[in-house]
């Protein structure tokens, strides 16, 4: 069991990496210019883990928030000035919920796995808002779900391409500039 909260942590490559079982992490604000990843959180042995109430703020980053294999971020706000994705999901049965999400030059959400949920998030991006690109992996991605969340994008609202099967995409707000939504 592990616990990280009320940390400020600036400029790390990576400013919290936590892997582990039924751990949380919240309350951590994590700023900079270009770093690699802003939070990272893995969950072993099918335990749960749990990342809320954290700041992310970049001028450029690869990912803002990476999860993976049940894990469960919520009430996040991530904001990325230059280029970078929002929040990752990878591996399974990870859930990204009532998070904010802002982000300029790539995806708000992107999703690398099976049976994940996004739900409930506002994502605010010039790019894609959640994405499932399982063409560029060669992998196929089975049963995620993605609802209720408020989509404002200068592309694509939701966008799967490639090897992706049974997912669930219901009651999305999408305002885009694109001329496709989903």
């Amino acid at each position: 069991n592990i616990t990280v909260y009320g940390n400020t942590v600036n400029n790390s490559a990576t400013g919290i990496a936590v892997s582990g079982q039924n751990f949380t992490v919240y309350n951590n604000q994590i700023t900079g210019d270009s770093q690699s990843i802003g939070l990272s959180a893995f969950s072993m042995n099918n335990k749960t883990g749990e990342v809320f109430n954290n700041t992310i703020s970049f001028t450029d980053i690869s990912v803002g928030i990476r999860i993976a294999d049940n894990v469960y971020a919520h009430d996040n706000r991530i904001n990325i000035a230059g280029y970078g994705i929002g929040m990752y999901l990878s591996g399974n049965n990870a859930t990204a919920y009532k998070n904010t999400i802002k982000n300029n030059h790539d995806a708000g959400i992107s999703i690398m796995g099976s049976f994940n949920n996004v739900d409930y998030n506002i994502v605010t991006t010039n790019n894609i808002g959640i994405s499932i690109p399982a063409q560029s992996s060669g992998l196929r991605y089975y049963s995620n779900k993605i609802t209720q969340n408020r989509i404002i994008s200068d592309s694509y609202g939701i966008s799967i391409s490639g090897l992706v099967y049974n997912t669930t995409m219901l009651d999305n707000i999408i305002e885009t500039n694109a001329s496709v939504g989903i």
